[in-house]
């Protein structure tokens, strides 16, 4: 099938350079939905682009083709991560919704172990999806336990929207399953997705209140 749609997409470069516009935009725009069809959504936005920079007009085409690429990425999307951060997805349209789920990376993590240290700086926003981990401050050999971040809960959300340093630790009291958000994703968002951003820090800041 790869061999195929790299065929293809040879095709779509002699169209484009024969200045046979609409048989490449035709068969871009089929490339995208195979590829989205396929998962590959990388490939398939990468696709997108390439649709618009060779007719900027084909607006049905460029239009359809994210619509299908948007509705491919929510029927891929986990349902166990979708139940357990209900309350975000809510507040999220289907475009902030995908944009999320897709730039989310995952780790596991044994008992005792340490996600992020007080004193470090932190880049990352974490997603508790299973297991426990406690948030320590330590003073003088001495270890007070600030809370316990169970699934559902956020963690690192006090230096991933601020330039700070972490004034306490994020230690494993279970296996634990998570997901985390690199603040450099975060950052493309303020271009294009900005209230994806804003909700974002939105619903951190109600579930610090409810603590």
């Amino acid at each position: 099938m790869n061999n195929d749609l790299s065929k293809q997409e040879q095709a779509v470069n002699l169209y484009a350079s024969q200045g046979k516009t609409q048989q490449a935009v035709k068969l871009l725009f089929d490339l995208i939905v195979n590829y989205a069809k396929a998962k590959n959504f990388s490939k398939a936005e990468a696709l997108r682009e390439k649709l618009y920079e060779i007719d900027a007009m084909a607006l049905t085409e460029i239009i359809k083709s994210g619509e299908i690429i948007e509705e491919e990425k929510s029927g891929a999307m986990d349902k166990n991560h979708l139940e357990i951060w209900a309350e975000l997805y809510k507040t999220l349209n289907k475009e902030e919704s995908n944009a999320l789920y897709f730039a989310l990376k995952h780790a596991e993590y044994g008992p005792d172990e340490e996600i992020f240290q007080q004193g470090q700086r932190n880049d990352r926003l974490y997603f508790i999806n299973h297991g426990q981990a406690k948030l320590v401050y330590s003073q003088a050999g001495r270890e007070t336990l600030l809370r316990v971040i169970a699934p559902g809960m956020i963690a690192g959300e006090d230096t991933f929207f601020t330039i700070t340093f972490c004034t306490s630790s994020l230690i494993t009291i279970s296996k634990v399953k998570l997901s985390y958000l690199e603040k450099e994703d975060f950052n493309k968002w303020q271009d294009g997705l900005v209230s994806l951003a804003s909700r974002l820090e939105d619903h951190c800041g109600k579930l610090k209140k409810k603590l």
